[in-house]
């Protein structure tokens, strides 16, 4: 079985060894969980604010340096 096979939840896996001997150890129960579920991408707003000022400010400044230029 894949963890692609895996439902979504909390599941658990215990590992068994045996030696040549016949000895059989088991390990520590691990725990874990599925959750398959399509996430939409994260975008920090903060990210988007500073992106779109940087945008104006720059485009601004383009604006000032080309009527700058026409005027002379």
């Amino acid at each position: 079985m894949t963890l692609s096979e895996l439902s979504d939840g909390s599941h658990n896996v215990t590992v068994y060894a045996k030696d040549m001997a016949g000895n059989t150890r088991a390990s520590e129960m691990i725990y874990f969980s599925i959750d398959a579920q399509e996430k939409e991408p994260f975008v920090p707003a903060l990210e988007l604010y500073i992106g779109a000022v940087l945008a104006i400010i720059a485009a601004t400044v383009i604006g000032i340096v080309f009527y700058v230029k026409r005027k002379r």
